[in-house]
Parts: structure tokens; C-alpha cells; sequence
């Protein structure tokens, strides 16, 4: 990271996620591209990415994972796991809280706020229900500013008092070496086995397009005990039985091989890491209009946007894609150019240490 960033020298970023996810892989790429720049801190219970940390940013981590499974009072239990570490909180110019959900004991929020130091809240997550929102209405005009995944998830700040700015996530670009032809044949569904992630909407979709195209599905299932993975492979069986592969999540650096066609199906996506994961890859990208994901892909420019929710119209979308080669090979270019330049880790460094200063 080159040229002047912002009068930030040192940063510590919460995060209570036991997972890792695209937001966690986000601070990881931030901290990394600003090594050397800014004193940063993690607070975190994730044991793989307290790992990654250490190795790619240095051993700034103080990993609190508990000994025990807390079932009873989580909101109390995030209290308290703030407060015992307030001294380092308290140690830097900013907190980044990359939860909103996370119960801020006000008097912290005040004493940090009084010592001049800022509070910043990175909200990467849709509000979708009353009690998400309720929680959002509560936490956000606490803080200083806010940083939003898209223009999608800052319309839940909309009538709230607080300053919000928009920074696209940062990807780290694949060696040349990785991209490869486009054949237009295989479709790929990448992340959690959600209910959210509408996968249905692809089955058909694939379908009813030309009997040559294969489905992929990549990832882990939220929770088995909804039983969706299940209804998903049940459904795949019985409109794609010879076309389709369900797999277990696999390394983010491998989740597009295999791949020419990504389709995105939530339509309350907030923003779409793996759109841009395909885009860096040399794979064209398919988005609902509607959600965050609509922002990253220009029709017919840069991907392919087809109406949300409605198999039909993606079906067509993939039939046109699969016939024609030069359409996916100008689509592959100019995504690849546009994303290389938004989402460079680098850029994104400066642009969201300007925006923790203020």
C-alpha cells in the first residue's frame, strides 16, 4: 500500500464470529494490505482466523474463546467478554465491531468515546428481521461512523442518525496462471446450503436450460437440522439426475474451479464476495436485480442480471451464456479489469483507514 492513508496509527477489530466467513476474510485482507501502516489488534474467538492473523499479519491476536458452551444469556456473555478486555479496547485511536448484534456496555462506549477515541461499527449483514433491526436501531447512532458492505445494507441506516459510507469489500486477485478458458458449461452455486441462498431457483433453472449444462454445488450446510440440504440434493435428483455434484466447502483459492457460470440466487444479498471470487477467476457472474449483488455486475458489461426469483428469466440467461462463446469471453474481460481495480486490497486499505479517521 503506497501514498498517504489517514492519522490513524493504531486499530483493534472485535469480532465474535466462531465461523469464518467472507466478512472475516475481509479484516484479514484489510489488515494485511495495511501491515506496516497501522498498530492493528484482533479481539476474536475464532481459532482459524486468530491462526491466519498471526501468520499473514503478526501475533497482534488475543484470542478469547471460551471454555465452555454458553447456551443461557449470550447477550451477557458478550458484555462481559468486552468489558474483561477493555484495557485493550481502550489501548487504541479505533474499535472496530464487526457484530452489530454485540451488546456495547454503554459506559465503555462513553469512556471510549471520551478518551477521543472513535467507535466504528463494519455492518456486513442485511436486516432482515424486526428484532435485527430493533438491535441496529439501538446499536448504530452509538457509534461514530459506520461502514457498509453496499448501498443495499446501508439503506437499513436510512432514517437513522448516523454518518454511513459505502466500501465494497476487498479480494485478493488469483494469479493469471489460475484463469482459464470459459466453456460456458458448468454452473456453480458457492457458500453456505442456506435457505436464504434460494438454491431451488438454480435447480430449475438449470433445468430448463440446454440438457448439456452440469450443476455444481459448493458448501457447508448451515444448520442440519432444518433438513434443507436434504430437500436440495432431493430435488437435484429429481430434475437434474445426471447433471449435478454436491460438495463440502472447499478452499476459498479452489471455489471457483470447475466453474464457468457463477449464480447468485439470494436476492438479499449483502454484498456477494464469491461475485467477485468469480469475476477474478474468469468466471461470468449471474446476480438477482435486487439485493446488494445487483451492484457489482452491469448487465451485459461485466455479468448477467436476471429478474430475482423467477427461474424462467435465469434459465434464459444461462441458454443465451451456454451458446455464446464471445459474449462470455468480452464479459470474463471486462469483469475481471472493473474488479481488479474496485475490490484491490490495497485501495480498499486506504479508503477504509480514511474512513476510521474521520
Amino acid at each position: 500500500m503506497s501514498g498517504r492513508t489517514a492519522a490513524v496509527s493504531s486499530v483493534v477489530f472485535v469480532t465474535a464470529s466462531r465461523d469464518w466467513w467472507g466478512a472475516e476474510e475481509s479484516v484479514l485482507t484489510l489488515a494485511s494490505a495495511a501491515r506496516g501502516h497501522v498498530r492493528q489488534t484482533l479481539l476474536c474467538r475464532s481459532e482459524p482466523l486468530a491462526q491466519r492473523w498471526a501468520t499473514e499479519v503478526g501475533p497482534t491476536v488475543v484470542l478469547a474463546l471460551d471454555k465452555r458452551r454458553v447456551q443461557r444469556l449470550p447477550r451477557l456473555h458478550d458484555m462481559l467478554w468486552l468489558l474483561r478486555h477493555s484495557r485493550l479496547l481502550l489501548a487504541h485511536d479505533v474499535v472496530v465491531l464487526e457484530n452489530f448484534h454485540l451488546v456495547i456496555p454503554g459506559s465503555l462506549v462513553k469512556l471510549v468515546q471520551r478518551r477521543g477515541q472513535r467507535m466504528v461499527l463494519d455492518l456486513h449483514d442485511k436486516i432482515s428481521t424486526p428484532r435485527a433491526s430493533r438491535v441496529l436501531r439501538w446499536f448504530a447512532p452509538r457509534m461514530d461512523t459506520v461502514i457498509s458492505v453496499s448501498d443495499y445494507v446501508a439503506a437499513s441506516l436510512a432514517d437513522l442518525p448516523v454518518d454511513s459510507t459505502t466500501i465494497y469489500r476487498p479480494v485478493r486477485a488469483p494469479t493469471q496462471a489460475t484463469r482459464r478458458a470459459n466453456a460456458g458449461r458448468v454452473v456453480g452455486i458457492v457458500g453456505r446450503i442456506d435457505p436464504e441462498k434460494n438454491h431451488p431457483v438454480v435447480i430449475e433453472a438449470v433445468s430448463a436450460a440446454p440438457a448439456h449444462l452440469e450443476l455444481v454445488i459448493r458448501g457447508d450446510r448451515a444448520d442440519s437440522r432444518t433438513g434443507y440440504r436434504q430437500r436440495v440434493q432431493d430435488l437435484c435428483v429429481r430434475l437434474l439426475p445426471d447433471r449435478h455434484v454436491i460438495q463440502a466447502r472447499v478452499d476459498r483459492a479452489r471455489a471457483m474451479d470447475g466453474i464457468d457460470i457463477l449464480v447468485v440466487a439470494n436476492p438479499q444479498e449483502a454484498m456477494g464476495r464469491t461475485i467477485v471470487e468469480a469475476q477474478l477467476a474468469g468466471v461470468v457472474a449471474v446476480v438477482p436485480d435486487q439485493g446488494g449483488a445487483a451492484e457489482l455486475v452491469e448487465h451485459l458489461e461485466t455479468g448477467m442480471v436476471y429478474a430475482a426469483g423467477d427461474a424462467h428469466s435465469l434459465a434464459a440467461v444461462l441458454t443465451r451464456l451456454s451458446a455464446d462463446a464471445p459474449l462470455r469471453a468480452g464479459l470474463v474481460e471486462r469483469a475481471y479489469a472493473v474488479a481488479s481495480r474496485r475490490h484491490d486490497p490495497a485501495t480498499y486499505a486506504r479508503a477504509y483507514l480514511g474512513a476510521l479517521a474521520g
